[in-house]
């Protein structure tokens, strides 16, 4: 295994090469030495096709002359335990006439980590209420969600309207809104046809249904941000303890982890656990409309006037009060 190689991420969860554990979904499959072994040298190598004969030398101490079929066995057991279809390989790919190679998660592939759940019980319930409200607290991944669904209803060659926020006239039969403030819920509760939508809070308003979109599972959590600080930091590396404190330390929220671990490249594994602790400190203090109201501000990349601060945020009372509470 090489020296400081922790981690692997893959596209539905982790391998936890120190531990020997592959992490999917919540279940944990164990790897054998072997397995781990081989797993780490050709993820060390990205992309790069690695013969069978390299391997049986390097992963397997053998002689070059030695003619085998160990490492073909072992790579069928190991797409078993880390693919979500061993016969279609996303990870551990033959290259033929060459060898294996490990081909990493691509950029952007984890942003639904361990949303796989929440799809289906999201499509269930909209399939049951035509005009469905997904809440949560900011963060949580509610845009991320809707986009997905959006992208596969049109896929499916299903007409799908995407909105940012709501407009006055219907949008048509099938529709999905990203963002309902409190004060347009009526508006969409009269709106003819299909419509999911995500809202800042959840009111009692006739003709609209609710599901809640809480926190990712710890394991999904991990391999999430794990994800994102190899994007911003290639090799960024963290004990299974430390990593797991991050995460926990940002509750487990898609934005929060994403946007702490975009600065992997300025804050090692001991800063980034400090960092986090200090955001979890800060933040849970504050009431939900002034928590929403930061996270507005943060589309903001330097300074910025109150004019500016009022045109992305609806509410001048909790625009005040939460900058007011940050003095």
């Amino acid at each position: 295994m090489d020296a400081g190689f922790r981690w692997v991420t893959l596209s539905d969860g982790t391998v936890d090469l120190g531990r020997e554990l592959v992490t999917r979904r919540g279940q944990v499959t164990p790897l054998t030495t072997r397995e781990a072994a081989l797993i780490a040298y050709l993820a060390a190598r990205p992309g790069e096709a690695v013969s069978r004969q390299q391997l049986h030398v390097d992963v397997w101490g053998y002689a070059a002359s030695v003619v085998s079929r160990t490492v073909d066995t072992t790579v069928r057991r190991l797409r078993a335990k880390i693919e979500v279809d061993p016969a279609q390989p996303a990870h551990l790919q033959t290259v033929h006439g060459q060898g294996y190679r490990f081909q990493p998660l691509q950029a952007g592939g984890a942003a639904r980590v361990g949303r796989d759940r929440e799809l289906a019980a999201v499509t269930a319930a909209w399939a049951d209420r035509p005009r469905l409200g997904v809440v949560g607290p900011p963060g949580v991944g509610k845009s991320l969600l809707l986009r997905e669904l959006a992208e596969r209803l049109r896929a499916a060659g299903r007409d799908v309207a995407w909105l940012d926020a709501p407009t006055p006239a219907p949008p048509g039969p099938l529709a999905v809104v990203d963002d309902v403030a409190p004060d347009d819920l009526a508006t969409v509760a009269r709106w003819p046809g299909r419509v999911l939508f995500a809202a800042r809070e959840r009111r009692p308003v006739p003709g609209l249904a609710w599901i809640e979109l809480g926190p990712l599972p710890a394991a999904d959590a991990a391999t999430l941000f794990l994800a994102r600080a190899r994007e911003a930091e290639p090799g960024w590396d963290a004990a299974p303890a430390a990593l797991q404190a991050i995460v926990d330390r940002l509750d487990r929220l898609p934005g929060a982890l994403e946007a702490a671990a975009a600065r992997a490249h300025v804050l090692p594994a001991d800063a980034m656990r400090a960092h986090a602790a200090g955001r979890r400190a800060a933040l849970p203090a504050l009431p939900p409309d002034q928590r929403d109201v930061l996270a507005r501000l943060a589309a903001f990349e330097g300074p910025f006037d109150l004019e500016a601060a009022e045109a992305v945020v609806d509410r001048p009372d909790a625009l005040v009060d939460a900058l007011t509470a940050l003095r």
